[in-house]
């Protein structure tokens, strides 16, 4: 576990006794695909998912709504993270797309890493930020497409009038 963490980004920097410290506190499971990693419904505490293999899907949704996929996470990604910096859960579901091996980091030992070692920080702000890029990039995209609909819409009226 201690070399799949290594190559993480975050953790790439981490110091190999601090790495070894992190790794006897973490767990690693295998899901099957379908099975169901993580559900804030069951209100168990916010932890930290290590894809080490596998594909996983990131769905939100609350209420009778079916929920929305959000995201995806493959090998050497992390799931969770925000979560644990801010305590904020909100109705959040992980999904293994196919057979997945996670590593599970507790929120506490995630904090402790990221709060006593600042290179993890930095590199966790980075990959952060890289999500926030992609994010902007999708919205900008669907800003595109509303005025395009609303331009059909407008379009297609005048054949109703």
């Amino acid at each position: 576990m201690v070399n799949q963490l290594a190559q993480i980004g975050p953790f790439r920097d981490l110091p190999s006794a601090a790495l070894a410290g992190l790794c006897q506190q973490c767990s690693s499971a295998h899901h099957l695909a379908g099975e169901i990693i993580y559900n804030s419904a069951h209100k168990v505490p916010p932890c930290v998912f290590l894809i080490v293999e596998g594909r996983v899907e990131i769905l939100q949704g609350q209420g009778k709504a079916a929920p929305v996929r959000v995201g995806h996470a493959g090998a050497g990604q992390l799931v969770g993270e925000f979560t644990a910096l801010d305590g904020v859960q909100g109705h959040n579901l992980v999904r293994a797309l196919e057979a997945t091996q996670v590593v599970t980091i507790p929120q506490d030992v995630f904090r402790a890493v990221v709060t006593q070692h600042p290179p993890v920080a930095l590199n966790l702000l980075r990959d952060m930020i890289g999500i926030i890029r992609k994010m902007n990039d999708r919205l900008a995209l669907l800003a595109g497409t509303h005025v395009e609909v609303e331009r059909i819409r407008r379009d297609l009226f005048r054949f109703v009038v």
